[in-house]
This record gives C-alpha cells, sequence and structure tokens, in this order.
C-alpha cells in the first residue's frame, strides 16, 4: 500500500513520508496527542486543601471515598466523612460485614444550607440550596495495617475500577471530588489507581485533593 507517500508525514525522519510507517497503524499525530492531553487536563486535576471543607463551599457535585467492606469508619479520611455527612448510617453499612459490598457505591444528597446540612431523605430542599453527594465506594474488603485484624495492602483495584465506572454512569455530568483514594492506609498504588480513575471517570470532571 502506498497511500500517503510523498505527503508530509509525521513519522518518517526526513522529508516526505518513504513508506517505512505504512504498516503501523497505531501511529497516532502529535496534533491528536495534545488534543487528548488538553481533553484530560479540562477533566482531570489535582488540588492541595481538604476534600470536606471545599465540598461545603460547593466546589463539587459529589464527594467519594474509600470504604472497606467491614463497616469500620476508624481511620484516614473516613471518620471524618462519618461525623460531618453521616455516611457510617448509610444502608450498606447497615448491612455489617460483607463482601458483597465489594466493588460497589453507597451514597445520600445533602443539602448544604446557609446554617445546616442535612440529607434529602430527612427534608425537602424547599430553599433550593446548594445540594451534594456522598458516595461510600467499596474499593477493600479488609481493614488496613493501622487495624490489628488487618493487612498491609488491602487495596483491591478490580474493586476500585467497578467503583469508578458505576459512579461514571449514575454521576455523568458532575464534578466529582476525591481523596488519593485507596493510595493511604489501604497501601495501593496512586500512579496505577490515577490510571483507573482517569480511564473510567471519563463522563465527570475530576479532582483530587490532597492534604498539605
Amino acid at each position: 500500500m502506498s497511500i500517503g507517500i510523498g505527503l508530509h508525514c509525521w513519522y518518517c525522519e526526513h522529508g516526505p513520508c518513504n513508506g517505512e510507517c505504512k504498516n503501523d497503524y497505531s501511529q497516532v499525530s502529535p496534533i491528536t496527542n495534545l488534543i487528548e492531553e488538553a481533553k484530560l487536563k479540562a477533566r482531570y486535576d489535582e488540588v492541595t486543601g481538604d476534600l470536606i471543607v471545599l465540598a461545603k463551599t460547593g466546589e463539587f457535585d459529589v464527594i467519594a471515598h474509600g470504604c472497606n467492606c467491614r463497616s469500620t469508619m476508624g481511620a484516614g479520611i473516613a471518620p471524618h466523612m462519618a461525623r460531618n455527612f453521616g455516611c457510617d448510617k448509610f444502608e450498606m453499612e447497615t448491612w455489617g460485614p460483607t463482601i458483597e459490598k465489594l466493588g460497589c457505591i453507597d451514597y445520600e444528597t445533602f443539602v448544604i444550607g446557609k446554617n445546616a446540612i442535612w440529607s434529602l431523605t430527612d427534608a425537602d430542599n424547599k430553599l433550593n440550596e446548594p445540594e451534594l453527594t456522598v458516595v461510600n465506594a467499596y474499593t477493600q474488603n479488609n481493614y488496613g495495617a493501622n487495624h490489628k485484624d488487618g493487612v498491609t495492602k488491602p487495596v483491591d483495584y478490580e474493586a476500585i475500577t467497578m467503583c469508578m465506572r458505576k459512579m461514571n454512569v449514575i454521576f455523568k455530568g458532575k464534578h466529582i471530588g476525591l481523596p488519593k483514594i485507596g493510595a493511604g492506609l489501604a497501601g495501593g498504588n496512586w500512579d496505577r489507581i490515577k490510571n483507573i480513575i482517569q480511564t473510567e471517570l471519563i463522563d465527570c470532571k475530576v479532582t483530587i485533593v490532597i492534604l498539605p
């Protein structure tokens, strides 16, 4: 096949295309790469700050954190999420310890009122104040190493993938705030988790909030 030979080519080193690259159809032009990088930058960002504080200011539509399947929120960001949003009382938490939760998400939507925060399951948003959805993402079965019955690296990459995939469908078009989910007490590799997030949450804007 000689289609394109003699025309300008991104991949032939000297001058016009000489046909040497004709069989490598996986090659993508630098312009295409720049476009894809720009798209990723527009929907993925990392900032320094406090996820919960930013969420209460209306920065996000949705926030999520990683949970174990033991119905325990005793360390990391979990107890802070529970204290601020009562996510330790969400439905799946009442199931008790069970691996059936692994890879699933459970969530409630809250009204971020001027003087109070409450769940839409408790009262309506009559004044049309800002709303925030809080997600328990079951990204590991066991406790982390901080717990006496925990393991060193309870992170489950398949579970993270499924949680992100479900969030992408349910919260399509929303701005999602996340901690470095799965990379703290769960012991996960952040580069691998970051790749999962960028691959799965393709229809959402994502901001990773990293504590200073």
